[in-house]
């Protein structure tokens, strides 16, 4: 899937979301496509700044899914990110958060 497939994807997704938040939204891409890539998931954009959620078709891809990112960190653009989860049944919402460069 390319990167604009996958923000095709995104429901209620605007303009000014992919603007003020690109680097998000690739950094979701990279984890979607890496550990979770699949038609089993449908994904939504949060009220909150950088977060998603991620409702399955089944508990125990959002189970799966929720050991693998939360806590985790990933790398897009040199920018650093931890993942948040919290999951509740088959939602999984992910709240990214960039790490300050130390450098």
């Amino acid at each position: 899937m390319t990167r604009e497939e996958f923000l095709h994807r995104i429901d209620n997704i605007t303009e000014d979301d992919l603007i003020n938040a690109f680097y998000n939204y690739m950094a979701l891409y990279n984890l979607y496509n890496g550990v979770c890539g699949s038609d089993n998931i449908k994904i939504s954009k949060s009220s909150e700044p950088a977060s998603f959620d991620l409702t399955f078709d089944r508990k125990n891809y959002a189970e799966q899914t929720y050991s693998t990112f939360n806590g985790a960190c990933v790398k897009i653009y040199d920018i650093n990110y931890n993942i948040n989860c919290v999951l509740d049944d088959t939602l999984l919402h992910v709240s990214l958060t960039q790490i300050p460069d130390m450098g």
